[in-house]
């Protein structure tokens, strides 16, 4: 999870085996109001999200860092 502003983001993650790409938000100004929800960003691919490879791929265990406003996905290579 990430805060940039007044919003959290979320990236990716896993349940039962299956790996997610999809990118959340939710805006903690809106938390006290009837209508506050997560907002979809990006579509997980396999839900017919943006084409492979205009996104991460799915994955977990990962590190997004924020630095000037904007998110970044870090990726270890072997």
């Amino acid at each position: 999870m990430n805060l940039i502003g007044s919003r959290i983001f979320v990236f990716g993650g896993q349940v039962d085996g299956y790996f997610f790409n999809d990118l959340l938000a939710f805006d903690l100004n809106g938390l006290q109001g009837q209508n506050s929800s997560w907002e979809i960003l990006v579509q997980n691919t396999l839900d017919g999200g943006p084409p492979q490879g205009q996104s991460p791929p799915a994955r977990t265990n990962h590190t997004v860092v924020t630095y000037d406003e904007k998110l970044y996905l870090l990726v270890d290579h072997p």
